[in-house]
């Protein structure tokens, strides 16, 4: 399909700018021009230019405070009037709201001598406008890739921001193929106050693609709208048309207020365009306008693309904006619904009641009064696998561990085995009522369905089994293993079970099969239950006779299981050796989601276990497109993109894992529901990843709500939800909040101590954990207790070289120096940095971190070169590594502490600012860790003999402390008041600055 095809082109008049024009001076044309690459704007370093717009250039940068590739907007030097700099900040400000996988993320903004820039994500990619110009594409591809241009509309949405210029050039397609809407230039806050807004921009089809895919009207689109300081000031003039002709709204060609809605309307113009071929209304200006008042167009006739999809876009058209979809939410849920699939749904269930009732009457009313209907023995098949007698054995074993959580664990346990057999009779009569009353479903799908059915009844007996035979530790992880238990849904998927790869024709070679997926069946159940020894003897087995029939996938199924299970035990070479070979076999005979699952494996062990990362990333990319092909739930791809975070994290790039797990939640949200355990730990690690990058404020809520479902789905007696409450915890530790991070650890102490002894690796955590939150709190005797019951435990528990035990003596050696015990201080340092080198190699972060302590010691006792010294060698460790900038603050703040111990008062402030920065990029650190830093740099301003700049940080530090009533915070304040006082700003001559607070 050509382009002249593809696109209805924009009548002239669909061309005009009217706030501003789009030629070209000669100044901005010397601008450009003196973009080249090495050119710097600001502190970025130019490498291409990739678009060109009538407000501004976009160019490829390279940041090289963060190390990172970016995209730089610079706007031309005429291109704003005495409010540019607050209009650009609008946009900075609607983009920074939004953190999403399929929204372009902004970085900063920041006025030049070359102009105003603002940083962004470099995203890789074409514009859906010109992806769809490389067609034909397949109408479902095309759905998917605007369904997450949507779902990053409706993230803008829920955060309160309105895109306004939705079109296809402003979203950008990656080489991942994920898509992202960009160039918020014209979002404004639903909240702000209502106006009429107008402002025609450059429209779709008139610029050219930049360098590395980015659209030369791209980010640099006019931005006729910002606000100084608040998202829900405007300050665009009323009547200046916002918007592009072709996908604007009705309302916005008549002046109204933009609003949901109105993107919801630009949504369906473009989709549209892309699955028809052509725009919804075409003409002049005019004509577009008027055509869009007269409604939207009709179905397209002969298309491929279904009906519903049509109609579900001509309601997102509505001329009046309360006739459209209350959101583009249920835009994007109707778009989904695909009725082809639903109608072969309930074809396979016995669903097509209403068009075949009066056949079933029939067949009903035909068979003889005194025999029994047919398909009401599906309850009975399930005896032995869960009826009374195996819920009174699971009960007593559960009873038997005499755990604290034994009883709310049996109830949770018996009520899911009960949903799980209830929904497994009712899917089996409806499977034997489909094809014995119904009629609708052939003899052969019955035989797939019951296969299915007779493979999750084997599961559910072996994981009864399992429970039915429990310790202490299968109790541990009992309802685990039953919310794990394999969905039902696949056994009524006409799609999956006739896309699976067909028995072996040789009857004595299928049965030989069904007997190994059998006793597979069986071992997966021990692995659930944490029977691993138990489950490698058999899987051993198992590889073996899988290999000696002629039948490669189940050879696959079998290896892939197994390196799953070599995965869990360490055993890596082993886990990437059966994985590959999985998945070859696997590949060769069809059978997708064997093989993706083989390559997620592979992908995982490599990336992250053994820190192959670029290895890692390979698999990982085969692995996401099979699952796309095999698993339409989403689940695997979901559990892919989690693997991938997890190799992203181990190469350090948090953003990037960030981006996966944002990615992977929502898929395992519409999966598994918003309950399920797997969606807390899936909230986990996105938690972590942000709490990682110091963004605590958005990672706290990502706990809490963890926290919420491990309470629901284990008990709150349970040890499950103790790992969500810790995260929390020290979210909230690293936040100041110490009481508060005080209390959840006491209550995750109380838990695991009595669900799992006082001598477990996980009380000894938590007493760890609990000791930082008493440093915080200046408490550090209490704190020094609660680190020496976590050493006594870490060294029973992993012997007395391990690195938790080093953890501890850092612990330790930290609480003794704030004690002023450094003779004892320096003694723990010294033997968990010995530890670290001698276990973790002598470039690791923790090595870095003993390096840092023995450099504060050091500093104390008036060492002051040393402890100089010591700072700078962890310094160079931690950036070499491009290490946590938690970290890399708190080794800057020693050093800084250092040099002004040391009267090096100019040299003290660079580490200092440095710090300060990194810990307000977080934007959630300890005020009272700021303060602290604040009144260091007033120490080196007035050494510098700077006693203005030194009493303006000064009240910096005090204004950050203001409203905090605990203890650390009035401690800092009354520091600062005696340094203020002691340093007048017309200080007497020969004053020496005094030490740190």
């Amino acid at each position: 399909m050509d382009d002249a095809h593809t696109f209805d082109r924009a009548h002239s008049d669909d061309t005009r700018t009217v706030a501003g024009g789009a030629t070209l001076d000669d100044e901005r044309e010397r601008e450009r021009v003196g973009l080249e690459r090495g050119a710097t704007l600001g502190r970025y370093l130019v490498i291409e230019q990739v678009g060109q717009g009538g407000m501004g250039v976009v160019v490829r940068a390279y940041d090289p405070k963060l190390h990172r590739e970016i995209a730089l907007k610079r706007l031309h030097r005429d291109a704003l009037d005495s409010d540019g700099e607050a209009r650009l900040l609008r946009e900075a400000q609607a983009m920074a709201r939004l953190s999403h996988p399929n929204v372009v993320t902004i970085y900063d903004v920041e006025r030049t001598d070359e102009g105003v820039v603002m940083a962004m994500e470099f995203a890789e990619g074409q514009t859906l406008k010109q992806w769809i110009a490389t067609g034909p594409h397949p109408w479902r591809k095309i759905l998917s890739a605007f369904e997450q241009a949507g779902r990053g509309l409706r993230a803008a949405h829920e955060a309160g921001l309105v895109h306004r210029d939705f079109k296809p050039s402003n979203a950008i397609m990656g080489p991942d193929g994920r898509v992202r809407v960009m160039d918020f230039g014209l979002a404004r806050s639903e909240r702000g106050p209502s106006s009429a807004n107008h402002l025609i921009t450059q429209p779709e089809g008139e610029a050219s693609a930049g360098a590395g895919g980015w659209p030369a009207g791209g980010f640099a689109a006019d931005v006729e709208q910002s606000v100084s300081g608040s998202l829900d000031i405007q300050l665009t003039q009323e009547g200046a048309i916002m918007g592009t002709p072709s996908y604007m709204s009705t309302e916005q060609h008549r002046g109204e207020t933009a609003d949901a809605r109105s993107d919801q309307y630009a949504f369906c113009v473009s989709l549209w365009e892309a699955l028809s071929g052509e725009r919804p209304f075409r003409g002049d200006f005019r004509g577009i306008v008027l055509a869009k008042h007269q409604g939207p167009p009709p179905v397209p006739r002969g298309s491929r693309v279904p009906r519903s999809i049509y109609e579900a876009l001509r309601r997102g058209m509505s001329v009046r904006a309360g006739e459209r979809w209350p959101s583009i939410a249920a835009l994007l849920e109707a778009l989904a619904d695909d009725p082809a699939r639903r109608r072969r749904q309930r074809m396979v269930t016995g669903g097509l009641v209403l068009t075949l009732g009066g056949l079933g009457a029939l067949a009903v009313a035909a068979w003889p009064e005194a025999s029994p209907p047919p398909c009401q023995d599906a309850a009975a098949q399930l005896e032995g696998a869960w009826d009374d007698a195996r819920r009174a054995e699971v009960r007593a074993a559960l009873h038997k561990t005499a755990l604290s959580y034994a009883d709310p664990t049996w109830t949770r346990v018996s009520e899911r085995l009960d949903a799980y057999a209830n929904a497994w009779v009712r899917m089996y009569t409806e499977a034997c009522e489909a094809t014995a009353v119904l009629k609708v479903q052939s003899g052969a799908l019955l035989d797939q369905r019951m296969q299915c059915l007779r493979r999750r009844r084997l599961r559910l007996e072996a994981t009864v089994d399992v429970l039915a035979d429990a310790n202490a530790e299968v109790a541990k992880t009992a309802i685990e293993q039953v919310t794990g238990l394999p969905t039902l849904d696949r056994c009524a998927d006409v799609d999956a079970l006739t896309a699976a790869v067909p028995p072996p024709e040789d009857p004595q070679v299928a049965k030989a099969v069904e007997q190994v997926r059998d006793e597979l069946t069986r071992a997966l159940a021990l692995v659930a239950g944490g029977r691993y020894d138990d489950a490698r003897a058999r899987l051993t087995d198992l590889v073996e006779r899988s290999a000696g029939l002629d039948y490669a996938p189940v050879h696959a199924e079998v290896l892939s299981e197994s390196a799953g299970l070599a995965r869990l035990q360490g055993r890596y070479e082993q886990a990437v050796d059966e994985a590959t070979r999985a998945y070859r076999l696997a590949l060769t005979a069809g059978a997708n989601l064997t093989a993706s699952e083989a390559a997620s494996s592979v992908m995982f062990v490599t990336g992250h276990r053994q820190a192959k990362i670029e290895v890692g990333r390979a698999w990982g990319v085969s692995a996401r497109a099979l699952a796309q092909r095999s698993d339409p739930t989403g689940v695997r791809e979901a559990l892919v993109l989690n693997n991938l975070g997890a190799v992203a994290y181990r190469d350090g790039d948090f953003a990037l894992a960030t981006s996966y797990f944002q990615q992977a939640l929502p898929m395992l949200e519409r999966a598994l529901g918003e309950h399920d355990d797997r969606i807390a730990t899936s909230l986990n690690h996105l938690g972590i990843m942000l709490d990682e990058q110091g963004r605590y404020a958005d990672a706290e809520p990502h706990f809490r709500r963890a926290l919420a479902i491990h309470t629901e789905v284990f008990g709150p007696e349970h040890p499950r939800p103790t790992l969500s409450m810790d995260n929390l915890a020290l979210c909230l530790q690293a936040q100041g909040r110490n009481e508060d991070a005080r209390d959840l650890h006491r209550r995750a102490l109380a838990i695991r101590t009595k669900a799992l002894d006082a001598d477990h690796p996980d009380v000894g955590l938590t007493e760890n954990n609990l000791g930082w939150d008493y440093m915080g709190m200046n408490e550090p005797q209490t704190a020094l207790e609660h680190f020496v019951r976590a050493h006594a435990v870490f060294v029973a528990a992993y012997g007395p070289t391990h690195p938790r035990v080093a953890m501890t003596l850092e612990s330790r050696a930290l609480a003794q120096t704030k004690l002023e015990h450094f003779a004892e201080a320096e003694g723990l340092h010294r033997r968990a940095l010995e530890m670290r080198r001698a276990t973790l190699g002598e470039d690791h972060p923790n090595v870095a971190l003993s390096l840092a302590g023995l450099g504060v010691v050091a500093t104390e006792q008036g060492r002051h070169e040393q402890g100089i010294e010591m700072a700078r060698e962890a310094l160079k460790i931690l950036e070499a590594r491009d290490g946590n900038e938690r970290q890399v603050a708190d080794v800057l703040t020693h050093l800084g502490k250092a040099l002004l111990a040391a009267e090096r008062f100019d040299e003290a402030e660079s580490p200092l600012l440095r710090a300060l920065e990194l810990m307000e990029q977080g934007g959630s650190t300890d005020p009272v860790v700021l303060a602290k830093v604040h009144m260091r740099l007033a120490q080196a301003a007035w050494g510098a003999e700077r006693p203005d700049d030194a009493h303006a940080r000064a009240q910096r530090g005090l204004l950050l402390l203001r409203g905090r009533e605990d203890s650390p915070a009035i401690e800092m304040r009354e520091s600062i008041d005696v340094w203020q006082r002691e340093h007048p700003r017309a200080p007497e001559e020969g004053m020496q600055a005094h030490g740190s607070p």
